[in-house]
């Protein structure tokens, strides 16, 4: 044992012995400080896009080479484009307008040294920032832009701005003192982005596009006056069980769980309203609001981990009624006020599937989830009065990946999942109103 320690401690002592021998090393590494620059990349065309250009180009056969890069000019300052040694193009992009540009093409050592210039022209196509079609007017609550053509899905930011000066209507916009008022960010190809919460009197509002390098549109501005909305309150509403509604009990369970927490205000919380996957697909439920309405939009929430998929509401309707007949029937004391499927900023696949949910969907599922009553052919008078409403519940993005590709006659069952229903609008019985708001247990 006395032999193994001494053995032991020599060992350690040798090894200090040459670590304090050894000299700081200089840093090894593959790089040649002294190798020439690399051969220059040839160009082989040059190729427009919007708001740029794609430069094609072929490697020079040099070990030294690390890449090749592109100097060019934008918006007043000197950028860079770089692509490896593995690649023969790279694009160069973020000019607003279609002026003809000049990019200067160089190989690049590992060493960092630079082969010469090839200077090539081009002149980008209509950058988004210019292309995208965008329109404002009044809706209810507030305003709202309407957004469309945006094929690549570029990232915009659309600027909303105000001025409450009315007498400013007629002048050009850029002589305008102007207050910025929200702005949004989006990458869908079409969409509607709306600014509620704003009063309902006469107002300048103005927006333009802006893109990630600082490129902005023209101001389109008009003058408008937001139509009167008021978040609809809950706390009369309550079922009206008919006969045919789903809502009373079946194989031994209830078709619905608790229909109230759809307006308890809990938007994403675990009591949920929920239905029993034991029924059919299609199935509604009627509420007796405790007053007359006319709606301007709904909201629909759910379990977050269910954005696009499973026991998600995919499709559904809302009708009204004034005074529903007693047996339940869907007869003319009934009225399509709605017919829903939830937008996804992204888009669909083209079989209807979500597929990929971005960011963007998922702050639009969490956080907005909204639906326009809306005329249509089917829908001639969406905001028509209503005391009653029945939901309508049509399919699930479950069921629907399900039926897809299936047997026509194939009915899957659906179990329905919703946290919340708001609906928008006004009340437009004076005396319903006024006894509403004077209650202060209904506040």
């Amino acid at each position: 044992m006395h032999k193994n320690i001494i053995t032991f401690a020599s060992t350690c002592l040798s090894v200090l012995a040459f670590l304090a021998s050894c000299e700081e090393l200089g840093r090894i590494d593959q790089i040649d400080e002294s190798a020439p620059a690399p051969k220059a990349a040839t160009v082989t065309s040059v190729e427009s896009k919007p708001g740029g250009a794609i430069i094609r180009f072929t490697i020079p056969n040099d070990d030294n080479l690390m890449g090749v890069k592109a100097v060019f000019e934008r918006n007043g300052e000197t950028c860079e484009s770089m692509a490896s040694r593995f690649v023969d193009s790279l694009v160069v992009e973020g000019f607003g307008d279609t002026a003809e540009r000049k990019a200067t093409l160089y190989s690049v050592g590992k060493n960092g040294k630079l082969s010469g210039g090839s200077t090539v022209s081009f002149t980008p196509m209509t950058p988004p920032v210019q292309a995208v079609n965008f329109d404002i007017e009044a809706t209810f609550g507030g305003v709202k832009v309407t957004l469309d053509g945006n094929p690549s899905n570029a990232a915009l930011a659309v600027v909303l701005i105000q001025d409450s000066l009315v007498t400013d209507d007629g002048k050009p916009a850029a002589e305008i003192e102007w207050e910025d008022l929200y702005t949004f960010h989006t990458s869908a190809e079409e969409i509607v982005l709306a600014r509620r919460g704003l009063e309902s009197k006469p107002m300048l509002y103005g927006v333009y596009l802006r893109d990630r390098w600082g490129n902005i549109s023209d101001t389109l501005y008009r003058q408008l006056e937001p139509f009167e909305e008021i978040k609809l309150p809950t706390s009369t509403w309550k079922v009206l069980p008919l006969p045919g509604d789903t809502n009373q009990p079946a194989e031994g369970l209830w078709n619905w769980y608790d229909p109230s927490h759809m307006w308890d205000g809990n938007y994403h919380g675990d009591m949920n309203t929920w239905a029993t996957p034991n029924g059919p697909r299609i199935i509604w439920i009627t509420i007796d609001l405790g007053y007359t309405a006319i709606f301007s939009r709904a909201q629909m929430f759910h379990r977050v981990y269910e954005e696009y998929s499973g026991a998600g509401v995919r499709h559904f309707q809302i009708w009204g009624s004034m005074e529903p007949n007693g047996d339940g029937s869907w007869d003319d004391s009934w009225y399509l006020l709605g017919d829903f499927v939830p937008f996804k900023p992204s888009g669909y696949d083209e079989d209807g599937l979500p597929g990929t949910v971005t960011n963007e969907d998922h702050e639009y599922w969490w956080n907005t989830n909204e639906f326009e009553f809306v005329q249509t052919e089917e829908i001639p008078d969406p905001n028509k009065p209503a005391r009653f409403i029945r939901l309508k519940l049509l399919d699930t993005y479950g069921s629907y990946a399900q039926r897809l590709g299936a047997d026509p006659d194939f009915e899957p069952k659906a179990q329905y999942v919703i946290g919340e229903l708001v609906l928008h609008g006004q009340m437009p019985n004076k005396d319903e109103r006024d006894q509403y708001y004077q209650d202060p247990n209904k506040q």
